[in-house]
Parts: C-alpha cells; sequence; structure tokens
C-alpha cells in the first residue's frame, strides 16, 4: 500500500511531498469478516453435503424396501401355490371340502402360533 504526504511550512513556501511505501497489514475487522465468510461456506457445504447423504440413503432403503416387497409378492404366490397343490393332494383321499378345511386349519394354527412368538418376543424385548 502506497501513502502520500504534503508537507508545507507556516508561510506557504516550502512544499515537500513524500510517497512512502507502507504494508498493508490486515485489521481485526477484516480478518474477523474473512473467519465469518470461511465458517458460512463451511456450514453451507456441510449442509449440502448432509443433503446429498440424505437422498442416497433414502434411495437405498426405497430400493431394497422395492425389492422386500417384491420377495414378499413371490414368495405369497409360492406359498398360495403350495396351499392349492396340498389341496388337490388331499382331495384325492377326502372330500374337497374338507381338504380345504385341513390346509385351512393349519394356516389358521400356523398365524395364531406366530402372533403368540412375536408377542412374547416383543414383551421378552421390553422386559431386558
Amino acid at each position: 500500500m502506497q501513502s502520500s504526504a504534503r508537507v508545507t511550512n507556516h508561510e506557504g513556501r516550502h512544499d515537500v511531498e513524500m510517497n512512502v511505501n507502507v504494508p498493508a497489514e490486515p485489521s481485526a475487522v477484516s480478518a474477523a469478516e474473512r473467519a465469518i465468510e470461511a465458517a458460512q461456506r463451511i456450514v453451507v457445504e456441510r449442509i449440502e453435503l448432509l443433503r446429498l447423504e440424505v437422498i442416497e440413503s433414502v434411495s437405498s432403503v426405497a430400493q431394497r424396501a422395492g425389492l422386500m416387497a417384491a420377495a414378499g409378492i413371490v414368495a405369497l404366490l409360492g406359498w398360495i401355490g403350495f396351499a392349492v397343490a396340498a389341496v388337490l393332494v388331499l382331495s384325492h383321499r377326502m372330500p374337497m371340502a374338507a381338504s380345504v378345511a385341513l390346509v385351512a386349519g393349519i394356516h389358521v394354527l400356523a398365524g395364531i402360533a406366530l402372533a403368540t412368538y412375536a408377542s412374547s418376543a416383543g414383551m421378552r424385548r421390553k422386559t431386558s
């Protein structure tokens, strides 16, 4: 930074002009401004990074949920096919209505057993 000064005496006869090179030192205010700007940039960049991580996580969870739903549908169709096959095999040994009732009863009992197990597992988790 270059600074100049002009000196004159009281009578106005002698003029002296000086050019002095003064090193530019940052003031405390400008240092504080730079620090605040840097902190703001860091906060904005962290928010952007967090946003991208959330988008990636949600995308991954949605993809896994879709695959689980597809697997559930395929498994359900397979189970229905198994139940129909069981009914057809049993219908050769007993009336059709009895074979359907037997397979349905087995499914009801299995559902009750699973529900009982799930509720008791939940109770064990709460007491632990």
